[in-house]
């Protein structure tokens, strides 16, 4: 079940705040003091991570919650902000043989998640003062940036962490076009012109898209934690043999898909084919696998706002 939820710059909070969750949960205090905002951040999160949408991003309207566009939920209605939510999660005995009956890190593990959300305008750079408003604003929300530890033993012992960022912020917003491998037409009637520039829309959004939902490590130390993780796997295992560790993580990438809200699998480059470290492989997908099927389990509860000011949640085991 979630154990602690911290939000940033979503509705009322601007900075950080911290809120530690039990199996129930009040809380109270007066109007307009912050009540409403926990609680949607929370169905937001719920219906984000177990219902997806394309792109991977915040899901603002949809089962649990209807909280409208992106400018109306990131704090001081602020694009160019990121939202961000850190929890933590203790899977339930129930839970941790759920999902084909098998979680990688076992049945003890408390899970730690940073997501960080942002805005990817399409337009900003092509926009002129003749469209209105929401042509300018016209993108999507996409993940960021994902940090996740997770903890085994009495001992609080860090078992596996690592960051990993969006490919999507890479893109120059001045030339995103050609990077993405396109250019217009020339030499065309102005029908033919028109449905090119739309066709090219459209596939230079679905470039931006898949870039947005295929990740990297964040730096060295988020690689060096996924060696680690790797290496004592081996050791366990009796294999000695740690080189062909460090050539797959030189190439792999993550990515998520429809089912996933966070990256769910590992895909290798080429370049490492020679002496692929099938194993390795294998045990990063599981990881990954496992972390990104905790969306659906940690987000299991009910929620019941009474009309005095007082909200109610619990977990649904």
């Amino acid at each position: 079940m979630l154990q602690k939820l911290s939000i940033k710059n979503f509705k009322a909070f601007s900075e950080w705040q911290e809120i530690n969750l039990a199996p129930i949960t009040l809380i109270y205090g007066p109007n307009s003091s912050g009540k409403s905002s926990i609680i949607h951040s929370i169905m937001l999160l719920k219906q984000s991570l177990t219902r997806p949408n394309l792109q991977g991003g915040l899901v603002s309207n949809g089962e649990f919650v209807d909280l409208g566009d992106f400018s109306s939920m990131v704090h001081g209605h602020a694009l160019a902000k990121d939202i961000s939510f850190r929890f933590s999660y203790l899977p339930t005995k129930k839970q941790s043989y759920a999902d084909f009956g098998f979680d990688i890190f076992g049945k003890s593990t408390r899970r730690e998640y940073e997501l960080t959300y942002k805005y990817h305008l399409i337009n900003n750079t092509e926009a002129d003062d003749k469209e209105n408003d929401i042509e300018k604003k016209r993108g999507f929300s996409f993940l960021d940036s994902m940090s996740t530890v997770v903890r085994t033993g009495e001992k609080n012992e860090v078992l596996f962490s690592t960051t990993i960022v969006s490919e999507l912020p890479k893109l120059s917003e001045t030339g995103n076009i050609r990077r993405l491998g396109f250019t217009a037409e020339k030499n065309t009637t102005s029908k033919t012109a028109s449905e090119s520039e739309l066709e090219l829309k459209k596939k230079k959004s679905a470039r931006l898209i898949a870039a947005a939902k295929k990740f990297r490590f964040q730096d060295k130390s988020a690689w060096d934690s996924v060696y680690t993780y790797l290496a004592n796997h081996k050791l366990k295992r009796q294999q000695s043999n740690k080189s062909e560790i460090g050539r797959l993580l030189d190439g792999v990438t993550f990515k998520s898909d429809i089912n996933y809200a966070t990256p769910s699998a590992v895909e290798v480059e080429a370049k490492v084919q020679k002496d692929f470290d099938f194993d390795s492989h294998f045990q990063l997908n599981m990881a990954f696998s496992s972390l990104a099927r905790d969306g659906f389990r940690c987000l299991k509860f009910h929620t019941s706002c009474l009309p005095t000011g007082l909200v109610m949640m619990f977990p649904v085991q």
